[in-house]
């Protein structure tokens, strides 16, 4: 009876109920054992993507077969491999014997691929995927908290950067952390202050410069009167909370101008949003958007959405059910950035977009890149016979825009027509330029 009860009190001490994984005492002894050692080894730390997305839509116990699942899954990813569940959704793997790069990344390239597979439980199924950081001994770290707080910060770069995949630490992404966590600060104190701003980007028609609508962007003034553009700040938009908060004021912000614009006459067809993958995480942003446009008196067919590839192919089942809400409602959604990120024209099969918009790096280089022609060619011919609408970003020359217009784009914007520009200017440039339609036009529009 003494010894049972000595190894239930071990077993409950030193390994995780739920998985039966080593738990995170047991971790800690198991990294210093091999720092002792002096032997090569590397150490990844792993986590589940989208947990807590999955407990709040299907539920906790759907959530923790998930989590019982890829931790049977990392264990048996290789013999060799010792696995530890650090608690919630995080998972240690000390790698015997490995000194190089890519030893370290192909045991993370077998974990990735030995954990995805479908889970199916009372008619519920998902396809686990993880996001992998990694230091080697030695080269990352010579002692047990150096090697893991390197480990941590390559992770955190890995779910920022390159969600489902594998970052190794290298002494930049330090500087890169502390970088952006004065951002996060930055931006905090000036949303506290109401410092972020809502510039406009008129979209034109390329045969007639009429504006048909604008993309909303955000900008931030700086205590010294300076306004910064998006880019300058971009980095503290990976803290969720930072990019929640910040779409909530430009959207307060869109929502209030486009009613001054309908309300003095304004013709026009709709504002872009840009919404992030924090936002979808958050679950609530069909409601959010519904309420701050309806408070305002907005028809949501006014307002297009605005999404980049990385966040439509982040791997959340959210993203496309949102979108398909929202256009119910009868909001546009636009494929921000196309061709720079993760989707392909197949993809334009399962995800409801009505606007593609070609990136600026293709449109740089018409009329002097016979590749960069064919391509925007072929994403127009295919926009047109799936009846998408295509707008062209990044318009700088007349040359580019002569191109686009023989290739069939109608649509564009650019410092050739406008800089993002405030409000005030903003509501001065639809005044002049916004396309004029007959009362039959609109109508029609507006009920289809």
């Amino acid at each position: 009876d003494h010894e049972e009860g000595r190894q239930r009190n071990y077993r409950l001490a030193y390994f995780d109920h739920m998985t039966g994984l080593a738990n995170r005492a047991s971790f800690v002894d198991l990294l210093a054992e091999a720092v002792a050692r002096q032997a090569p080894f590397g150490l990844l730390l792993i986590d589940i993507d989208h947990l807590k997305v999955v407990n709040d839509t299907v539920g906790h116990v759907f959530g923790d077969l998930m989590i019982r699942t890829v931790a049977e899954r990392i264990a048996g990813a290789h013999a060799e491999l010792v696995a530890c569940r650090l608690g919630g959704d995080e998972f240690a793997v000390l790698v015997p014997g490995c000194g190089t790069e890519k030893c370290m990344s192909d045991a993370a390239a077998m974990i990735i691929a030995s954990v995805q597979g479908l889970i199916q439980a009372d008619g519920q199924a998902i396809d686990p995927h993880v996001t992998i950081g990694g230091a080697l001994f030695g080269a990352d770290g010579c002692d047990a908290a150096s090697l893991r707080q390197n480990a941590d910060l390559a992770l955190y770069h890995a779910k920022e950067t390159r969600r489902g995949g594998f970052v190794r630490y290298t002494p930049d992404l330090r500087t890169s952390m502390l970088e952006r966590a004065r951002m996060v600060r930055d931006v905090d104190l000036a949303l506290s202050e109401g410092r972020i701003l809502a510039h406009y980007q008129p979209i034109v028609r390329l045969d007639t410069a009429e504006i048909i609508g604008l993309e909303a962007l955000a900008r931030m003034r700086m205590p010294d009167g300076r306004i910064a553009a998006a880019g300058e700040f971009y980095a503290a938009f990976a803290d969720p909370r930072i990019a929640w908060q910040l779409t909530g004021q430009i959207m307060t912000q869109v929502a209030r101008d486009v009613r001054h614009w309908l309300d003095i006459g304004i013709d026009f067809q709709h504002v872009g949003i840009n919404v992030t993958s924090g936002d979808f995480l958050r679950g609530d942003l069909e409601q959010r958007i519904v309420e701050t446009f309806g408070c305002a008196g907005v028809p949501l067919h006014h307002i297009a959405l605005e999404v980049n590839e990385a966040v439509f192919m982040g791997g959340s089942d959210l993203v496309p059910k949102v979108v398909r809400a929202l256009r119910a409602r009868g909001m546009l959604v636009a494929l921000d950035d196309f061709g720079t990120g993760f989707a392909s024209l197949t993809h334009l099969l399962s995800f409801p977009v009505d606007v593609i918009k070609i990136d600026k790096s293709f449109v740089d280089q018409l009329g002097s890149d016979v590749a960069s022609g064919t391509i925007v060619g072929c994403i127009i011919e295919v926009a047109r016979k799936l009846d998408m609408t295509i707008v062209a970003e990044g318009i700088e020359t007349v040359a580019q825009s002569g191109v686009l217009s023989a290739l069939g784009c109608r649509l564009g914007q650019g410092f050739l027509f406008s800089r993002p520009c405030s409000t005030l200017d903003a509501t001065h440039l639809l005044t002049t330029f916004a396309q004029k339609r007959d009362k039959s036009d609109r109508r029609d529009k507006r009920s289809a």
